[in-house]
């Protein structure tokens, strides 16, 4: 009777399905080190996560460039291919250090974004070759130095592709050729002979390059020339102007948008788009994605913003006064 009885805390012997999700939630939740913690396990977990760890790389630095490409020329090139889906540069890493992680990485890309300072992240974009990429992402805080610099310099082979575009840039407004050569494309013209005039290979291309974005954002320096692309993007449902909601020039972005009367505008705070996470002289894993997570969460938001009526994420609604 004066025996103390030990509680038991049975054996729970879940199928391998049941268990495969709940580790696979566990490494999407938490990213990073705990998806390194997690392939301790057992081997049989170390199959389901591996991959899981590959789904985004993020680029900090030289040094993390120089450590991931160690890891990764172990890889075969088929899980990489099969496995990474998003690819994230920031720091301003140099051509000499992305080019060799750009050809072993981005064959299979859906998303890609960079975050620059020093440099103009479209030079990226040359080293992308992925047939099935359509979300694109390039920040630049840093003012224009040389007359050929070019925020909107998405080869027109991969703006096709796109459906998903952000653009934050302080250059002011450089006109975008392929737009200016779609915006010549009259197809709305009355004869066959006036739309024949404009219908060049050239004018066709840069128009089909338009064709299948349905999202897209810019910052306040260059919305108002850059909204023309509602007449050229066939399938747009959603043109972001990114703005700080404290400056001077809110409320006028606001009453611009009001007199446009188009509901697919919204006005969102750049915040998210103004700092990014510096170089680190440790390597976090491939899966370390805090600014895809960025760029997703921000378009979840539009998307949300839109569907409510609303005008900015400041509380500004459509028919409606300030909240």
């Amino acid at each position: 009777m004066g025996e103390t009885q030990r509680s038991v805390t049975p054996n729970v012997d879940l199928p391998h399905e049941i268990q495969r999700l709940i580790f696979e939630m566990a490494a999407r939740s938490q990213r990073g080190r705990a998806g390194f913690n997690l392939i301790q396990v057992a081997h049989y977990v170390y199959t389901w996560i591996e991959p899981i760890l590959y789904e985004c790389i993020e680029i900090l630095s030289a040094s993390v460039a120089s450590s991931l490409l160690r890891t990764i020329s172990t890889r075969d090139h088929a899980f990489l291919d099969s496995t990474v889906r998003a690819l994230v540069v920031s720091g301003d890493l140099n051509l000499k250090s992305a080019k060799p992680i750009f050809a072993a990485c981005s064959q299979g890309i859906v998303s890609f974004s960079a975050w620059g300072n020093t440099e103009n992240p479209s030079k990226y974009l040359p080293f992308i070759d992925s047939p099935r990429l359509r979300r694109l992402a390039l920040i630049s805080n840093r003012p224009r130095r040389k007359t050929y610099d070019d925020p909107f310099d998405i080869p027109t082979g991969m703006l096709i592709m796109l459906t998903h575009i952000v653009l934050v840039s302080n250059f002011s407004y450089i006109a975008w050729d392929d737009l200016e050569r779609a915006l010549k494309l009259n197809l709305r013209a009355s004869s066959a002979p006036a739309a024949s005039l404009t219908a060049t290979p050239t004018t066709l291309a840069s128009f089909d390059a338009f064709q299948n974005l349905t999202h897209f954002a810019i910052a306040r320096v260059a919305w108002r020339q850059i909204s023309i692309i509602r007449q050229v993007a066939k399938k747009l449902r959603y043109f972001v102007i990114l703005s700080r909601p404290n400056t001077l020039t809110h409320p006028s972005i606001i009453q611009g948008v009001w007199s446009l009367n188009d509901r697919r505008l919204v006005v969102v705070n750049m915040e998210d788009f103004s700092d990014w996470p510096q170089g680190d002289s440790r390597w976090r894993g491939p899966s370390y994605s805090t600014l895809h997570r960025c760029v997703t969460t921000f378009w979840e938001t539009v998307e949300t913003l839109v569907a409510n009526g609303f005008i900015s994420d400041q509380g500004d609604k459509w028919g409606y006064e300030k909240a």
